[in-house]
């Protein structure tokens, strides 16, 4: 019964691979709570020598999802991703007298830190037609998440916003946690959780743990260069592509003190806005440019 198991687990997720791609939505696994924490990035940096190229992805999946290593198994060939910087695994995991479940889990290369879990599996439905569970309940299986495998950082993240996503039995609600330091400043230290609405069980779960911390007395590009530097290109952009003036209309301006948009996970300045036609006044579509907050470079 275990080998049948075992082989309608792995069809099942072969199956789903697509749907993971395409919507980067998940069934669900019961929430577990433990002490295991996942590695930080100060631990790693603090290592004597460099965290080993070479790791079990099958420890990583096990850590992450507090299950034993013997009950997973890695369904396919482990892939890079984010220009090899990302380990994306998937895998399924047999339970005592359960369901086997499949899970998509990525993680660093570098630190091993955990990026992304994705629950796979057949879809529940709630008990009764349009009965979902309360999104204070959803919040604590979430925040519980979070308190396991967020590692422990030098800053305090907050609740930012409370949201839901989907319908019928894809319904979810969704958490987001985050740093913010200053008004438009944020340390992009992140986490991200979305709960099935209709049974409360975790769909998905992405981090994102700051490669730095630099002091806002330290970073070289003011607000105001930033906008100088976004709207001298959009502005050239626009009299050489469509031989048209236009200014630029700034709607928000947000700096990263680690972003994934820089090389080397460094502060980035976004601003974002309207072109408007200088002769007719008439607002384009709103565009958005990262620029290094430390030498003024586009990011694009």
């Amino acid at each position: 019964m275990k080998r049948r198991s075992a082989v309608v687990v792995g069809i099942a997720i072969v199956g789903l691979v697509a749907v993971w791609t395409i919507m980067q939505n998940a069934s669900d696994q019961a929430n577990r709570q433990s002490d295991v924490r996942m590695p930080t990035r100060e631990a790693a940096a603090d290592e004597a020598e460099p965290v080993a190229e070479e790791v079990d992805p099958a420890e990583i999946v096990a850590q992450a999802l507090d299950v034993d290593t013997d009950q997973v198994r890695i369904t396919r060939d482990p892939e890079l991703r984010d220009d090899g910087r990302i380990v994306r695994v998937f895998a399924a995991v047999e339970y005592p007298e359960e369901q086997g479940r499949g899970f998509m889990v990525e993680y660093e290369v570098d630190t091993h830190l955990l990026r992304r879990i994705f629950w796979m599996g057949v879809q529940e439905w709630p008990g009764e037609p349009g009965t979902y569970v309360p999104v204070e309940e959803a919040r604590e299986v979430a925040e519980q998440l979070k308190s396991r495998l967020f590692p422990s950082v030098p800053v305090e993240m907050t609740l930012l916003d409370i949201g839901a996503v989907g319908s019928g039995a894809a319904k979810s609600h969704s958490f987001r946690w985050g740093c913010k330091i200053a008004e438009g400043v944020f340390t992009s230290d992140q986490v991200r959780v979305t709960v099935n609405a209709a049974t409360g069980k975790p769909r998905t779960y992405s981090q994102r743990v700051a490669a730095e911390r630099p002091e806002l007395e330290d970073i070289a590009v003011t607000r105001e260069q930033a906008i100088e530097i976004a709207t001298e290109h959009i502005v050239a952009l626009w009299r050489r592509d469509w031989e048209r003036d236009v200014r630029f209309e700034v709607a928000e301006t947000r700096l990263e003190l680690s972003s994934s948009r820089s090389p080397d996970g460094g502060p980035v300045w976004w601003i974002s806005g309207y072109p408007v036609n200088v002769q007719t006044g008439n607002r384009r579509m709103g565009t958005i440019r990262p620029i290094c907050a430390m030498t003024g470079e586009l990011l694009l």
